[in-house]
């Protein structure tokens, strides 16, 4: 019964979770343009015999998502041609000219840009690092290496060194860390297995390998 049990959790968690994933993710792309599709079948005589809102809302979003792909597309290829990317360029300067929603814009554009910018990887290294305190130490993925504290430190400029501290079992969410280089402690695992590890909170979890005098690997 319990062997049952734990084997129906197995298959029925990712499942579900799954499900989870793309249902934000469709909610998150749809839900913008759900008050256009709204209007539009407002007035369709097709679904007089059906509740409005049951119709509307899935034909919507479906829509919606076989638009969006082309409309992604068309707007890639336009912000390409000089003239409708010197429109774009104008609405963004002037979108850094308002108040708190330039901070916004800012934010979002840089994280969006460093996510699908094409580059070697997003994640460069696995670490332990000391997180919360000594002596715990939690898993990290370098970001970025060589962080300039300041003018006045440039020269201990290489010192330092950025790294994402993901939460379990969602890695979506964590904390952004600043360390000196030599409180962390490399290790030999892959950026997927890390990954899994912290998916399965330690469930999966290879043994870790110290580097060689603990110096990154390439």
């Amino acid at each position: 019964m319990k062997k049952n049990f734990l084997t129906g959790l197995i298959i029925l968690i990712p499942v579900a979770l799954t499900f989870v994933i793309i249902q934000f993710l469709v909610n998150l792309l749809t839900t913008p343009f759900l008050g256009f599709f709204d209007n539009l079948f407002g007035d369709t005589p097709l679904f007089d015999d059906l509740s409005h809102r049951d119709i509307a809302a899935p034909v919507s979003k479906l829509l919606i998502l076989l638009a969006l792909p082309a409309v992604i597309i068309a707007i890639g290829f336009f912000g390409r041609v000089f003239i409708i990317q010197y429109v774009f360029l104008q609405i963004e300067n002037f979108a850094y000219r308002i108040p708190f929603i330039n901070r916004i814009y800012i934010s979002i554009k840089e994280a969006v840009t460093a996510l699908l910018k094409p580059k070697t990887t997003t994640y460069s290294r696995v670490v332990l690092v000391p997180f919360p305190n000594p002596p715990t130490y939690c898993i990290g993925f370098v970001t970025q290496d060589d962080v300039s504290m300041g003018k006045e430190d440039v020269d201990k400029k290489s010192d330092f060194i950025t790294v994402f501290v993901p939460g379990t079992p969602n890695p979506t969410g964590g904390f952004m860390l600043i360390f000196q280089k030599d409180q962390l402690v490399y290790i030999d695992m892959k950026v997927e297995d890390a990954l899994k590890s912290i998916l399965s909170c330690g469930l999966i979890f290879k043994d870790i390998k110290l580097t060689v005098n603990n110096e990154p690997t390439n």
